[in-house]
């Protein structure tokens, strides 16, 4: 019995060290592992050896294997490897990233300057990502406590020479955070937020667009690589995309009652309109302000700063977003917003964002004497308690250029209780396309109420 008995422990015992073996060549495991009859690990928590990309997406597996997760990187200043790998991602293009993070994975760094990841110089001029983080499972993803750091060849950052594009990229997110993170040297942005263009997730027998959903508060974005001699075109802070692109019928939100001040687009959806194009009036039909797919594109960005930024935050595809509690400085180039709402491009092509709610945020342009402060390019929204300083333009609405898609034009905009501080022109339509009690208001905006700050996502530990 007992040569039996230990015929039988001694493969099991040897199966689990060279199970733990494994994931030990990679991650050092922080809680109890869980032996399965199967032989396999379970365990939610992940120490990745180094912050070096090959050791954090070793850690990142490991975790993603177990069913989800933490998965915590050291401190240090770590090299880093965003041409590690690359794929083809629909809607983007081929991509390079250094780590790939699937939805129920969560990054943690031990903190701002603290894990710092160092790009190394790319060798060639494709779209560079740093994290790309991919949620089109329906689970959320957070990354934090990190300092990004990209590489900047040449002096151009339109794409003639290689650089980082981006240092965390959300992609069809749904409840997604980054928070407390650096982002330092990104030509492109430091966080991009954006979901595929086309509805083609399958639920309950139709097809929906996919999220992109969350928060991204308590950052740092700067461009320092701007303040040496060169001709620099771009370098955003937060750029968020919604699916509303692409060919007709197009989807955009009818009625912004439907989103203000709100968060629980989950368990109250709401339907976007539903636009189709009549090729012989060369416009857009309103078919049904409510029939089209579910309104997913939702981001609050809070107590960031942002520097040396074309935009600190743009938006694109018919995506809304709430901006509050953030700093605004050294736009660069000088003369482009900091805040901005991007404008149509195309009638039936890529369509503008939806809107923002823009208030209690600080501009402060003292050190260079110039810019602007909030630029609606189309959509609408309310901007109040702002303090802007030393701008040519404290808010400002337009459209973009020769674009006759008048259902992206700037309306239902409310403008009250702002500070200008030496700002040449407070409120600026170049075009003078919109009428004051019309298409845009001077008061606060009958019952409206903010979603309570702090945003409950950034009472997470």
């Amino acid at each position: 019995m007992t040569s039996k008995h230990h015929q039988t422990i001694l493969p099991m015992t040897l199966a689990t060290i060279l199970i733990v073996s494994v994931y030990a060549i990679n991650a050092q495991l922080t809680n109890t592992a869980i032996i399965y009859s199967t032989g396999r690990i379970s365990t939610n928590k992940v120490w990745a050896k180094s912050g070096s990309a090959e050791d954090i997406q070793a850690a990142v597996d490991a975790v993603a294997a177990a069913g989800g997760g933490i998965v915590y990187v050291p401190a240090g200043n770590f090299t880093f490897d965003s041409e590690r790998a690359s794929m083809y991602v629909s809607g983007i293009g081929i991509i390079y990233y250094g780590v790939r993070v699937p939805g129920g994975v969560n990054v943690i760094g031990a903190g701002k300057d603290v894990t710092i990841l160092q790009s190394e110089e790319p060798t060639n001029t494709a779209r560079h990502i740093m994290f790309f983080c991919d949620g089109s499972n329906d689970k959320p993803i957070r990354i934090s406590g990190i300092t990004f750091v990209g590489y900047v060849v040449g002096n151009k950052d339109d794409g003639t020479y290689p650089f980082i594009h981006e240092g965390v990229r959300m992609w069809n997110c749904k409840k997604h955070r980054v928070d407390h993170c650096k982002f330092l040297n990104f030509p492109g942005s430091g966080v991009s937020a954006s979901c595929y263009q086309s509805a083609s997730k399958r639920e309950n027998g139709e097809d929906q667009y996919y999220w992109n959903w969350g928060v991204i508060d308590h950052c740092d974005f700067d461009n320092p690589y701007k303040a040496n001699s060169g001709t620099w075109q771009y370098g955003y802070g937060v750029s968020l995309g919604g699916g509303g692109r692409g060919t007709a019928p197009q989807a955009w939100l009818y009625n912004l009652s439907d989103i203000l001040g709100r968060w629980d687009i989950e368990t109250n959806p709401v339907r976007c309109a539903l636009y189709q194009w009549n090729a012989t009036k060369n416009a857009y039909d309103l078919v049904d302000p409510y029939g089209g797919k579910y309104f997913r594109w939702l981001v609050y960005i809070e107590d960031c700063t942002f520097r040396r930024c074309r935009h600190g935050i743009a938006s694109n595809g018919g995506v809304f977003y709430v901006a509050r509690h953030n700093y605004f400085e050294y736009n660069y180039p000088i003369g482009w917003p900091n805040v901005d709402v991007h404008g149509a491009q195309g009638n039936q092509g890529f369509w503008g964002g939806r809107g923002a709610e823009v208030y209690d945020n600080i501009i402060n342009e003292s050190e260079v004497a110039g810019g602007w402060g909030i630029d609606f390019r189309g959509g609408g929204g309310v901007v109040f308690n702002n303090t802007i300083i030393s701008c040519d333009y404290g808010v400002s609405m337009r459209y973009e250029g020769a674009d006759t898609n008048t259902v992206c034009w700037v309306k239902d905009l409310w403008i009250w209780n702002n500070t200008f501080i030496d700002v040449t022109t407070q409120i600026y339509d170049p075009y003078n396309l919109y009428e004051e009690g019309v298409h845009y208001f001077l008061q606060p905006r009958p019952n409206y109420t903010p979603y309570p700050y702090p945003h409950s996502m950034t009472l997470q530990a």
